[in-house]
């Protein structure tokens, strides 16, 4: 499921970004850099944050990998959608 990620708080999106940037061995020395990069990808809209309510993470995606032409979640299963509140 996408969240906009304007909806989180600075601090909780800070925290979101970094735990993905670092999940995969990334130092934290490094982790800035690369949470700033991603921050500017989700502004300019050409990145996304996803959220797998299985797994319970969040996870960056590409709008085009994301976002049908229609503008329709392509994050979600046919099943997962019935649970989700429309927007």
């Amino acid at each position: 499921m996408i969240v906009p990620y304007d909806s989180l708080s600075a601090e909780a999106l800070d925290g979101v970004l970094t735990e993905i940037v670092t999940r995969d061995g990334t130092e934290l020395s490094e982790a800035a850099a690369k949470t700033a990069s991603l921050r500017k990808g989700l502004a300019s809209g050409r990145l996304v944050l996803v959220f797998d309510p299985r797994e319970g993470l969040c996870s960056v995606a590409r709008h085009e990998d994301a976002v049908g032409p229609e503008g329709e979640d392509l994050t979600l299963d046919s099943d997962e959608e019935e649970d989700v509140p429309p927007p």
